[in-house]
Parts: structure tokens; C-alpha cells; sequence
């Protein structure tokens, strides 16, 4: 999802674009993936100074509402924000904290007999933990 995408998102779901939200929208989009808000408001504070970091909370959270972004609890420590809505699970690196994307084939996961009688499942999120592999750098390591 583009800035320009969660600018008209904010537009459908009744709110102004303001230059606060603005600068958020354009952050979130510069992020590196699955960025907490205390990431996303060091970028937009750049660009912005006097920004609150509780309206950087405050819009991530509109976004999530409107189902612009999705919020992700993958055990790091601070909440997530992911651009990606459709259905996909993550993969953790419990050494740098690294949250990426990727593709399961879950179809074979189903709850036990008596469980399933009493609950629903609407969703399934997948958090795959371990450690990723870096170099002195600090980047990882595609093999």
C-alpha cells in the first residue's frame, strides 16, 4: 500500500488529511517493514518537527481501524504495523528482533475435535521464531 492509498483510506473513512497524518502516511511507507510507531515517528518527527508521538499512535491506530494496516503482536517488545493486509505469518529473529514476511501452507493445522465444536476460527496467525543470519554489517544474510 502506497502513501497515497492510506492518504484516500483516511479520505473514505470520513477523516481530513492533515499534515500530521500526512507526514505519518508518508513514514509508514519509508518504514522498514513491520515498523513500531516509536520508528515510524523518528521518521515523521524529521519531517515534522513538534509531532506528538501519541498522534502518530493515534493515526496508526485509525489505520488499523479503517483496515489500512494491520497491527501485529509478534512478541518484540512494542506492537507492529504491518502494509500488508492479505492473509500471510512472520518469521521472528529472537537475536536483532527482524519481523518478515512469509507464505504457509497452513491447511493442515485444525483444533482438536472438542475445541472445534465451541469455537470459531476466524483467522490464523503464524509467528515462526529463530535467527536470522547477519553479517558484521548488520545486513542479513539472503541464504
Amino acid at each position: 500500500m502506497s502513501n497515497d492509498d492510506l492518504r484516500g483510506c483516511l479520505r473514505a473513512g470520513g477523516r481530513r488529511v492533515t499534515p500530521q497524518r500526512a507526514v505519518i502516511a508518508d513514514a509508514i511507507c519509508e518504514a522498514p517493514g513491520h515498523a513500531t510507531a516509536e520508528m515510524v515517528y523518528s521518521i515523521a518527527a524529521e519531517h515534522l518537527p513538534g509531532l506528538s508521538l501519541k498522534t502518530v499512535y493515534q493515526t496508526l491506530h485509525e489505520l488499523v481501524t479503517l483496515g489500512a494496516l494491520v497491527r501485529l503482536d509478534v512478541g518484540t517488545g512494542s506492537a507492529r504495523f504491518d502494509l500488508r493486509t492479505d492473509a500471510h505469518h512472520h518469521v521472528v529473529c529472537d537475536r536483532c528482533g527482524l519481523v518478515d514476511d512469509v507464505m504457509l501452507d497452513i491447511t493442515a493445522l485444525r483444533l482438536p475435535a472438542d475445541m472445534a465444536e465451541r469455537f470459531e476460527v476466524d483467522r490464523t496467525d503464524v509467528v515462526v521464531r529463530g535467527r536470522c543470519t547477519h553479517h558484521g554489517d548488520g545486513s542479513v544474510n539472503p541464504a
